[in-house]
């Protein structure tokens, strides 16, 4: 009975699990923990072991010291030890405690304060609250993991959790595909928003869909060699045909059709990692499956010609989608902003703290204060989970993590060497393991539950057939007393913290839903019911930080609903008590996560919410200030600064809250701090929006604080779309002419802008001076040697010929050659053209064509040279 209750709980994990969006939603994400609960408790009605060996208790010991170790991080700590451990919470929670803050003086004026006292103790996680939820999903996949391994000592358990496993894949895919070929696109009763021209499944993102096409793809190649391997062969066509109605050839034939359609999915979700992780997975395993295996190769011949002939079509039908997204590639990882930055800044992140990490499932609310500035999209993840898990944990968990985890693979794929029956799932276990592990160097599976669930099962599964056999066939042994006190106890612990979780999650969701259909700012009832279920979170959670934020906004448009003064010009005394409250969930959600730029902005919010409702401060005294507080108290802008100094990459998040809530752009332009770093971020949130003007100045007030290259090639580019060359070139000239930026790189980028500027102002000698240094100061740039290359072609084709040559033999290998080449060969092919050289001309716009197939303006040279020459 026990094989069979955890038999059943773990294949409706696995068929659940995917469907709900991955479980990457916040109130659905504490399914995991309920599931995990179930298994805990299930097992603890009859709780049997089996022996272990070496490798599964090191296993064991690991995953118990990578929860203890996170566990440690939400446990309050002495200040001392909290700064060495965690110098950077330390810093700044120092800072916030400090008097001359303006945040302090807020915190003061309520009658509260963001700490106990400066000798308060704190725990080492940035946002405690975060990583106790990821504790819960670390839990629940060792958990559900260590269930999986149980059941599968039976070779008929394992192949129907693969069932399972492969049946949830085949309706991913089909579910996919048939949003994707008819154009519907929306996940159950939801219209996609994201990735509309790839096929996605139920998930959001593709390459999550791919990770599970990988495994499931991987598990059905692994069932599918089992099942040929067990047929008997038929010689003749007729015997063959008969052999189709056998239940034994059925079975195969179905788990071919999944492998295709699954495979049909993997390809036209455009997932580019997903794509070739599953072909060099699919290869791998019927490599190392048919090695030195009689008939293997016929075998893996038959089921990869079968497989080639299903997919070829859907390659080609999707050949310029999958050829678009490869060719993204050097933009997206090593260009600017692109992930290559975020590495090195979570690089950085973890240098900081290197021992005990920021927090497990603090990422992105502690990388904003390390990314670069040319980083211009939001990283809720660092695209490399084992980066992620070094600055969430810290290293020496890492290291813990990946040895324990190579050692069951390594177990798993020596006992698929060995063994004949069922080899073929082990394998396809394994090599789906080690699949969604190499996706992990560019992506985020593990960080969506129903993957990282998967992939704990996928383990579990390997490690489970990976028994020895005498020691699967073995007795189950009864576990001790104080391992059923144990899950039982863990089984309680796991559904307070699922049922709290899920409860504080649905009413935050709710409320934040209320708040969005009152539309009106003056609509008291949707504000009303909003603030009730905001309260009913924050009473559930008290450390929930969403939850307090949400009270906040919720009180503030109550507020604002209210705020409509008496007969002697004073608001309701309602209004006060609303004001005390919001002020005060503020605090505390600060308090929860100092690291969240919009709980700053929301103070600066009810700062003005309270100079405007209060008749007594309602005169602005001076340019300087802010806005007098309650009882005529007056701030100044620098006091608030001191406070948004924290952290001058959350400018733009901060600025663009304020202005959605408060249409005073002037009193945000006193507000954002004067140094380099913030007036830069300002100046870019500025041009996005529009703001030309004010983005001059703030761009200006950055290179005056401290001359940047990224601030002077910002406010280059500025001058140059508004049709400013002269002041453009002045600008590049003068960051050029100083010693502030001693890298030979970012000089490059400049002496490069000085030349745009310089032949808009009809300066050709500047210009070509400019591209000769910045070729010298960026030898690996393409680029650079390319448009010194095409200034050279107006008047002296033959060097530019000579150049061009060059380039392409010296920068074969260089990053950017890629999306340079066709610019390379059309530049040949035109300086060719000016020295009469036809022949040589249609030569390199036939390379043209290689990249660009259908460039009308090239075909039609082609032609008309081809004219000319007859």
């Amino acid at each position: 009975m026990q094989d069979h209750r955890l038999q059943i709980l773990v294949a409706s994990a696995i068929l659940i699990a995917p469907l709900p969006f991955g479980l990457a939603e916040p109130h659905r994400r504490p399914w995991l923990g309920f599931a995990a609960c179930l298994v805990v408790l299930a097992w603890s009605l009859r709780p049997e072991l089996l022996p272990l060996d070496r490798t599964a208790r090191a296993a064991l010991a690991a995953a118990l010291a990578l929860v203890l170790l996170a566990l440690l991080q939400i446990v309050p700590l002495p200040p001392s030890l909290l700064s060495v451990l965690a110098p950077g919470k330390a810093d700044l929670v120092a800072r916030l405690q400090s008097d001359s803050a303006g945040i302090g003086r807020f915190a003061a004026l309520h009658g509260q304060g963001l700490w106990t006292g400066a000798l308060s103790w704190d725990p080492l996680s940035a946002y405690p609250e975060a990583t106790r939820r990821a504790i819960l999903t670390l839990i629940s996949v060792i958990v559900l993991g260590c269930a999986t391994a149980l059941v599968c000592r039976d070779r008929k358990a394992a192949r129907r959790l693969a069932v399972c496993f492969v049946a949830i894949g085949v309706f991913e895919a089909v579910y996919g595909l048939a949003e994707y070929l008819t154009g519907h696109q929306h996940i159950f009763g939801y219209r996609k928003r994201h990735y509309v021209h790839s096929v996605t499944g139920t998930y959001i993102n593709k390459n999550h869909f791919a990770g599970l096409m990988e495994m499931a793809l991987l598990l059905a190649l692994g069932l599918y060699w089992d099942q040929i391997g067990a047929l008997r062969r038929r010689r003749g066509l007729k015997a063959w045909m008969i052999s189709l109605a056998d239940d034994d050839r059925g079975r195969s034939t179905l788990t071919l059709l999944s492998i295709g359609l699954m495979g049909s999915a993997l390809l036209l979700s455009f997932s580019r990692t997903g794509i070739v992780v599953g072909a060099v997975a699919a290869a791998g395993l019927l490599i190392w499956l048919g090695a030195g295996r009689a008939r293997a190769v016929p075998r893996a011949a038959g089921a990869v010609c079968v497989i080639v002939c299903v997919l070829s079509p859907l390659a080609w039908f999707g050949r310029r989608e999958i050829i678009a997204s490869f060719a993204q590639v050097p933009t997206n990882v090593e260009a600017p902003g692109g992930r290559f930055d975020a590495w090195k800044a979570t690089a950085t992140m973890i240098g900081d703290a290197p021992l005990a990490g920021w927090g497990l499932g603090t990422f992105e609310n502690v990388f904003p204060r390390y990314e670069a500035p040319t980083i211009r999209v939001t990283f809720d993840h660092a695209h490399n989970d084992y980066l992620e898990l070094a600055a969430g944990l810290g290293v020496p968990a890492l290291l813990i993590a990946l040895v324990a985890t190579a050692f069951l693979i390594a177990r798993a794929a020596r006992a698929s060497r060995l063994w004949e029956s069922g080899r073929g799932l082990l394998a396809g276990a394994t090599a789906a393991c080690i699949a969604l592990l190499l996706h992990e160097i560019v992506d985020f599976n593990l960080a969506i539950p129903a993957n990282a669930l998967l992939f704990g099962i996928c383990l579990g599964l390997a490690a489970g057939m990976a028994r020895p056999a005498a020691e699967a066939a073995g007795p189950w042994r009864p576990a001790p007393g104080w391992a059923r006190a144990a899950a039982v106890t863990l089984g309680c612990v796991l559904l307070f913290e699922a049922s709290t979780e899920f409860l504080a999650a649905t009413r935050v969701s709710r409320a934040q839903a209320a708040l969005d259909s009152g539309g009106d700012p003056a609509d008291i009832g949707a504000a009303g019911e909003s603030v009730r279920l905001a309260r009913q979170a924050v009473r559930i959670r008290p450390a929930d930080a969403e939850a307090h934020a949400t009270l906040a906004t919720s009180l503030s448009a109550l507020l604002l609903a209210k705020s409509v003064p008496g007969p002697d010009g004073a608001a309701p005394a309602e209004v006060a008590s609303l004001a005390r409250e919001m002020a005060g969930s503020i605090l505390a959600a600060i308090r929860a996560n100092p690291w969240d730029a919009v709980n700053y902005s929301r103070l600066l919010l009810a700062l003005h919410l309270e100079s405007v409702l209060r008749p007594e401060a309602s005169e602005l005294s001076s340019e300087a200030s802010v806005g007098p507080i309650a009882a005529g108290m007056a701030r100044t802008a620098a006091e608030y600064r001191q406070a948004l100094a924290l952290d001058p990459s959350l400018v733009p998040e901060v600025a663009r809250h304020v202005l959605d809530s408060v249409p005073d752009r002037l009193w945000v332009d006193r507000v954002i701090p004067g140094t380099a770093p913030a007036q830069l971020r300002y100046g870019m949130f500025l041009e996005d929006l529009g703001e030309i003007a004010r983005a001059e100045i703030a761009y200006r007030a950055s290179l005056k604080a401290e001359p940047t290259a990224t601030a002077a090639l910002r406010l280059h580019g500025l001058y140059l779309s508004t049709c400013r060359a002269w002041e453009a070139q002045q600008v590049a000239a003068r960051a050029l002419a100083g010693t502030e930026i001693p890298d030979p790189a970012e000089r490059a980028e400049l002496q490069y802008a000085l030349s745009r500027s310089s032949l808009r102002t009809g300066d050709g000698g500047r210009a070509v001076e400019a591209l000769e240094a910045a070729v010298q100061g960026a030898p690996r740039r393409v680029l650079y040697a390319h448009r010194l290359a095409s200034l050279l072609a107006n008047d002296r084709p033959g060097e530019a010929i000579e150049r061009w040559v060059g380039i392409l033999d010296a920068y074969r290998g260089a990053a950017d050659m890629p999306e340079m080449r066709a610019e390379i060969y059309l530049g040949l092919a035109r300086a060719y053209e000016k020295e009469g050289r036809t022949l040589e001309a249609l030569r390199e716009y036939k390379h043209v064509l290689v990249d660009r197939p259908d460039d009308p303006s090239v075909l039609g040279r082609m032609t008309l040279l081809m004219r000319g020459d007859q």
